[in-house]
């Protein structure tokens, strides 16, 4: 029963992982992108060419994103290259450490 129980439990932990980085990663790109061009003004010159001019606000909202984005990637480098040298990742403070198992 136990081995049941731990495998469930690793099966959620590969779950709630892969919906975090596999599919989470994309969407937050998305809304990124999606941000950057809320509110943006389209102006044509007069030779029919389209630009297109976002608010600073998108911009600043859609730089925050990736930030977060490149956040989680370097958190997931760090956890695997952890792991990789017998070591583990500690979270007992807000920034994540590299500890001993």
């Amino acid at each position: 029963m136990n081995t049941l129980l731990h495998t469930i439990t690793g099966g959620w932990n590969v779950l709630y992982t892969s919906l975090i980085f596999g599919a989470g990663m994309p969407i937050i790109y998305a809304l990124a992108m999606r941000a950057r061009m809320t509110g943006a003004t389209v102006t044509v010159d007069t030779d029919g060419k389209q630009h297109v001019h976002p608010t600073l606000l998108g911009n600043a909202v859609a730089a925050l994103l990736i930030v977060i984005i490149v956040g989680i990637v370097a958190l997931g480098i760090t956890l695997i290259a952890a792991s990789g040298f017998g070591k583990a990742v500690s979270f007992e403070t807000i920034i994540p450490t590299i500890v001993d198992k």
